[in-house]
């Protein structure tokens, strides 16, 4: 059974619900750096930039400048975007790195609106009721994105969106909230199936799993893949022994080979 990511669970609070306020006052991105090449580049002109990991710590602050070999490999993957001076000046300025989990948690619990690519920076603010719209640079944060129907947006649809209003204006998450409350109770069900005990809120949970219409079709989808598979592996065995079966009866027919059944 699919459970998704469990930081989601994290808060302990099944009623989980995203209350989009009508403006916006402090919103901030959490950074990767490929939100520096051209696809997003606009939009990480004018809002904190949150970094998460040690590869943005490098860049970021001072603090690994004596780790010479990750500090290259960073720099020459920041000369290959074509604005990679533009953007070391916004990540100086607008730049921010926590040293703790803490102090990074807390941060993004002070915003009003998250939005990036950064898959658990995007769940962060969700868990404290905060609107997140995550950036899909790759499939993981996209299946997490569908799965739990987080407003998300590939990285080839970021040139459309002329800033961080606009994707905000823009952001539904009604179907999040009613997805949560199915995604939590299933959660739930899987720990307690397994014999696993957990501080999970369990007392507006039924016993009963719970598929959306999204989750059947995936699994219809699926079980027809599987199924094409097996098909298309009985064809390839079929094949083999129809070979094997007529290089067989073709050896009776060579001389040599006749021979050599006599020996």
């Amino acid at each position: 059974m699919p459970i998704g990511c469990p930081t989601l669970y994290w808060n302990l609070d099944a009623n989980l619900s995203i209350n989009k306020p009508n403006t916006i006052e402090m919103p901030a991105l959490v950074y990767h750096r490929t939100i520096s090449d051209q696809q997003g580049f606009h939009l990480i002109k004018d809002v904190p930039l949150i970094g998460q990991d040690f590869l943005d710590e490098a860049i970021f602050t001072k603090n690994l400048t004596k780790d010479e070999k990750l500090l290259k490999s960073e720099l020459k993957e920041y000369e290959s975007y074509p604005n990679n001076e533009e953007a070391f000046k916004i990540i100086e300025k607008n730049g921010l790195f926590h040293s703790s989990f803490q102090s990074w948690f807390d941060y993004i619990g002070t915003r009003d609106f998250i939005v990036g690519p950064r898959l658990h920076g995007c769940i962060c603010a969700l868990i404290q009721g905060i609107p997140a719209v995550m950036f899909a640079r790759d499939l993981r944060v996209r299946e997490i994105a569908d799965f739990f129907n987080i407003p998300c947006i590939n990285y080839d649809k970021l040139t459309k969106k002329k800033g961080i209003q606009q994707i905000f204006d823009e952001a539904d998450f009604t179907k999040f909230n009613e997805t949560y409350k199915v995604r939590y109770n299933n959660y739930v069900k899987f720990l307690a199936e397994n014999g696993l005990n957990s501080n999970l809120d369990v007392t507006s949970l039924i016993s009963d799993l719970i598929y959306t219409n999204q989750d059947v079709r995936n699994m219809n989808y699926i079980l027809n893949k599987d199924i094409q598979d097996i098909k298309l592996q009985l064809n390839d065995f079929k094949h083999a022994l129809q070979t094997a079966d007529a290089l067989y009866k073709g050896l009776g027919k060579i001389p040599f080979a006749k021979k050599l059944g006599k020996n």
